[in-house]
């Protein structure tokens, strides 16, 4: 049996505010129970403010599945996270991933290691678990796909606040809960692993330099105020894009010109340079046969220590480029003109707003 909780403390990273919502459901269940709980954003947050003294303190840790891993950014703030003592002890995770709707049926996202690889964390700091659980909110990935329509994302969000609350409960009542999409979709998430390396390897940078604004830009800075990461600053007076980007989508779908878009022709053709020109295949065949015999055993490790080495650079020169060309009229038009996101909707949790994000709604 779990402890009686005197406090729930969640420390949570959100983009467009799923993973903001659900720690809203389970806030809300305690403290109809008369037991404290407060909310903190990520966002920049030091791990010296957490509190140390009060005892029987449940630890929640919210967060969005990137590239079937949690966010970089977290899982920083997650390893610097003090080890556990007799005050902390107990902690649940909670990863939003992507969920959507076809016809009447609600499909599930895919977590990764987004809940193995800071339980493993966790379990090393000394900490106990109180529950797990996957949840599938609409996916904000508007970069693939249009946003959800209104009556689709209020349906999907009902269905997730009941498994929200009945885990919420169960936590309460002292009981251990590992929702069973945990253990169900356990062998994709391990087949996975190869694209997480990837992701985090190339993935993340990769993306984050396929963020744009258009010439609608007035200049707000709403995006640059509002990046949980301090990824965006303005450079020439347009927003600029920085690899710590995580690609949250928050700046894109909060945007109240709609200027920021992810430019697909930029993105398929420096897919195309990367992956499809033979440099890094002739760099490893030119590395590994300086020792076939020894060097022949890692060709497949240097392979990929060749291609993140030769992507990045490509990445930041071809990113710099385009920055500068996007002041002339012609070429910004062809960006955004060939941009999907152009003619998408957007996402945003429902009851958020830019504003919504502000720490000091949440401390």
């Amino acid at each position: 049996m779990l402890p009686k909780w005197s406090k729930l403390s969640i420390f949570c990273f959100s983009g467009t505010g799923n993973s903001l919502t659900a720690a809203g459901w389970i806030t809300k269940g305690f403290k109809e129970n008369q037991i404290p709980a407060e909310v903190q954003l990520v966002d920049r947050l030091k791990v010296t403010e957490v509190d140390n003294e009060t005892p029987n303190q449940l630890i929640g840790f919210h967060y969005p599945t990137h590239g079937f891993n949690l966010p970089w950014h977290m899982l920083k703030f997650i390893w610097r996270f003090p080890r556990a003592n007799q005050n902390r002890k107990y902690f649940y995770l909670l990863n939003t991933r992507a969920g959507a709707k076809v016809c009447k049926f609600f499909t599930p996202g895919i977590s990764g290691v987004a809940i193995f690889l800071p339980l493993l964390i966790l379990k090393c700091k000394g900490y106990r678990i109180a529950g797990i659980l996957p949840l599938d909110p609409p996916s904000n990935w508007i970069s693939l796909h249009p946003g959800f329509r209104v009556k689709v994302v209020n349906s999907i969000m009902e269905r997730c606040e009941r498994i929200t609350s009945k885990f919420s409960a169960n936590i309460l009542n002292g009981k251990r809960i590992v929702h069973p999409a945990t253990y169900l979709a356990l062998p994709i998430d391990l087949a996975l692993i190869p694209i997480t390396i990837l992701y985090l390897l190339i993935g993340r940078f990769f993306l984050a330099k396929t963020f744009y604004a258009s010439s609608s830009c007035n200049g707000c800075g709403i995006c640059e105020i509002n990046c949980p990461v301090g990824a965006i600053e303005i450079r020439d007076s347009r927003p600029y894009w920085k690899f710590r980007c995580e690609s949250c989508m928050r700046c894109m779908n909060i945007c109240p010109q709609k200027s920021i878009n992810t430019i697909h022709l930029y993105a398929v053709g420096i897919l195309w340079f990367i992956f499809g020109l033979p440099i890094s295949d002739i760099t490893t065949t030119w590395i590994v046969n300086i020792s076939p015999a020894i060097l022949g055993k890692f060709e497949g490790l240097i392979h990929l220590s060749v291609l993140t080495l030769y992507s990045l650079p490509t990445l930041w020169v071809s990113y710099h480029i385009i920055h500068f060309l996007g002041r002339f009229k012609i070429f910004n038009s062809l960006l955004i003109y060939t941009s999907l996101t152009r003619y998408w909707r957007r996402y945003i949790a429902p009851g958020f707003k830019a504003k919504s994000f502000s720490r000091k709604n949440f401390m």
